[in-house]
């Protein structure tokens, strides 16, 4: 199906191959795709100003590329959706592929038993401001670089959002976050998630590296981290290449407990935090128990950088 103009979709059930242009905006609410093999995907729409999912459903899906795929817009909201809740999505690349947009907002949303073997559960890249709030739930995912994948954005909020075993090939198991000029994340929990580098989440920017010439600003208070662990680097936490990193606590509680190995997976060097060539780092008001590595730092390893923790 092929659309132009402005327009809303409501209780969509099974269609494929949806790609839209052109539109001011667009609205998916109630959709319910259950089961389907697709090979060019289900949704793309690119140049449309305002596009907004919502209390949608997308489960048993199969697809050799991208399943949602949007371009060039202004504002993406998805809210109160779920995707793969009842059956598992088999996606080669990656579930939601979003590209050169203003703002992005989740909420209330369930990405829980998706598979990307190529890519990410949800990629965005070029988004200026990314806010991911009110109890999203990110639950047994599978992955290739990392479970929601951020590249390339001015500022980045996490709040309120439970992270639990997702497994990532690549970097950071639940979250990768890349060349972000800011990144907050508050009140939200990381449980037996595991990947490469960085079990629960890595933080980098590529374009660094150089103490003194870094940006990137990472913030994290009042969050827990649980039973994550890496196979190198960073059983929770991995930040390399950012100009500073400050983890504490603000009228809550920052803990990690039990970070640095989750069944076959044992982290070398950090067993909860591994921080490189960063060039702040501030640690205080932490709660550290029974965090383990192999190599050194069984609870926070910092190389390359300047500590005020």
């Amino acid at each position: 199906m092929n659309v132009a103009g402005e327009s809303e979709f409501k209780y969509l059930i099974n269609y494929n191959n949806i790609n839209i242009n052109g539109y001011d905006t667009l609205k998916f609410y109630d959709f319910n795709i259950n089961g389907g093999s697709l090979s060019n995907g289900l949704i793309y729409a690119s140049d449309a100003d305002f596009i907004t999912i919502s209390s949608s459903q997308f489960n048993n899906i199969q697809s050799d590329n991208n399943l949602i795929e949007f371009s060039n817009f202004e504002s993406v909201i998805v809210e109160n959706s779920k995707f793969g809740y009842d059956a598992e999505n088999t996606i080669t690349n990656n579930l939601f592929n979003l590209s050169s947009g203003e703002t992005l907002e989740l909420s209330e949303n369930h990405f829980i038993n998706n598979t990307s073997t190529n890519g990410s559960i949800f990629f965005a890249v070029d988004i200026n401001s990314i806010a991911i709030e009110s109890n999203n739930k990110i639950e047994n995912n599978e992955s290739a670089k990392g479970g929601l994948y951020f590249k390339n954005s001015n500022e980045l909020n996490i709040v309120g959002t439970t992270f639990n075993n997702n497994i990532s090939t690549g970097n950071g198991g639940a979250l990768l976050i890349e060349n972000v000029a800011s990144t907050l994340i508050e009140n939200s929990s990381f449980n037996i998630n595991q990947a490469l580098n960085g079990g629960a989440l890595s933080v980098l920017n590529n374009a660094g590296g150089n103490v003194g010439g870094n940006v990137g600003v990472l913030t994290i208070t009042n969050s827990t981290f649980t039973g994550n662990a890496s196979n190198e680097n960073g059983g929770a936490i991995y930040a390399y290449g950012l100009s500073k990193v400050t983890i504490n606590t603000n009228n809550g509680l920052t803990t990690f407990t039990n970070n640095g190995e989750v069944d076959e997976t044992k982290t070398q060097n950090g067993g909860a935090i591994y921080i490189d060539k960063v060039s702040i780092v501030e640690l205080s008001d932490l709660t550290f128990t029974n965090n383990t590595c192999s190599t050194n730092g069984g609870a926070v390893a910092v190389v390359n950088s300047v500590s005020n923790g």
